[in-house]
């Protein structure tokens, strides 16, 4: 789920960013509404990778705390989630 919302965000990149910056226009947050996107799309990026790295790992060696690294560095990033924040 997190590496299909990153490219998603990669590939719809104006419609995604526009539609954020639409949902800031009249907050204090505005000028850093392109940082913050870019943020979350590297964040969700990686997690994914991590996921699905852990999940071929359990494949193979039947481990199954490997793809709990994504969920992790996925959850340091939550306060950036615009759509947590109800937008």
């Amino acid at each position: 789920m997190f590496l299909q919302s990153g490219i998603d965000k990669l590939i719809n990149y104006k419609r995604e960013s526009g539609w954020i910056r639409q949902k800031f226009v009249q907050n204090a947050l505005y000028n850093y509404v392109g940082f913050l996107f870019l943020s979350l799309t590297v964040f969700e990026l990686i997690s994914g990778a991590l996921s699905f790295i852990g999940a071929i790992h359990v494949l193979i060696s039947d481990n199954p705390i490997s793809p709990v690294g994504g969920l992790v560095f996925y959850a340091h990033h939550d306060h950036v989630d615009f759509r947590s924040a109800g937008y």
